[in-house]
């Protein structure tokens, strides 16, 4: 049974998460202090480093949940999916959606603090989350593009990926409605994926 002070530390701790979170999506990773984070929780600052080491520890608390949400659904669509290149317009489609559905925390999800995608081991752990999903669309390139080498796939790993990244940032302040977004922007970002994939093939092609 929790007592008092169990209960008191639980809820201490959301509102810390939850002011963080608000003053982040406002503001910026970058520009929040821990005693801005203290006063909009209605706490000391003393009191935040008793559960959470830094700024970077609640980044991780926050961002991990729906990350590692978006990672269990990639992955869920590579399993089942048996077309590769349909599987990979659906990663990318799936990926668009959470960017644009969390608009707000999307850069704080996935950028702040980011990390090389090609590290074996990340300093923090967000990061090799965010590699781990990375990798998915690796992973679904390469079942697309069977022949490439590691490098090259890398690469274009890379390239799909800003492609979709440059989408979702594309609306990042809009304040259109998520269900009108993703309807107009599912079928560019499908033939986005197919042009590029279709395009490097092309590029194989000329160079043998």
């Amino acid at each position: 049974m929790i007592n008092k002070n169990q209960q008191k530390s639980t809820l201490t701790k959301e509102r810390i998460l939850n002011a963080a979170k608000k003053l982040f999506a406002e503001k910026g990773f970058s520009s929040v202090t821990i005693r801005e984070i203290a006063k909009e929780a209605g706490c000391s600052h003393t009191a935040i480093y008793i559960y959470y080491k830094d700024k970077e520890t609640l980044l991780e608390k926050i961002s991990i949940p729906p990350l590692e949400s978006l990672y269990h659904g990639t992955k869920n669509i590579l399993e089942k999916e048996t077309d590769p290149l349909l599987a990979l317009k659906v990663t990318c489609s799936k990926f668009v959606e959470f960017g644009i559905s969390n608009r707000n925390m999307y850069l704080l999800y996935s950028t702040t603090r980011g990390e090389r995608v090609d590290l074996e081991k990340t300093r923090l752990e967000v990061n090799q989350l965010r590699n781990q999903i990375f990798n998915l669309l690796r992973l679904s390139l390469k079942q697309v593009l069977i022949e490439v080498d590691e490098q090259e796939l890398l690469t274009i790993s890379r390239i799909v990926f800003y492609q979709v990244h440059g989408v979702i940032m594309t609306y990042i302040e809009s304040n259109e409605p998520v269900e009108s977004i993703l309807e107009r922007i599912y079928p560019v970002v499908s033939k986005s994926v197919e042009l590029i994939v279709r395009g490097f093939e092309s590029f194989q092609k000329d160079g043998e």
